[in-house]
């Protein structure tokens, strides 16, 4: 048995320094489920916790330092 799934992600980076080296970032994206296989469909289409990782909205959001 085969399970996988392949989506394509569309996003943007939003980062902001706050401080000397200190900085904030933003990245909104959306997955777009490309190919999934047929026992992926079964299992997504019982739990949406699989359905998660590969289709809809995702938002990360970070801290980070710069030298």
């Amino acid at each position: 048995h085969e399970f996988y799934a392949i989506s394509a992600t569309v996003g943007a980076r939003f980062e902001c320094a706050i401080m000397n080296h200190l900085g904030l970032s933003v990245t909104p994206e959306y997955m777009v489920p490309i190919i999934k296989s047929d026992d992926y469909k079964a299992v997504s289409a019982i739990s949406t916790y699989f359905k998660d990782f590969t289709e809809g909205f995702n938002l990360r959001a970070g801290i980070y330092f710069y030298f």
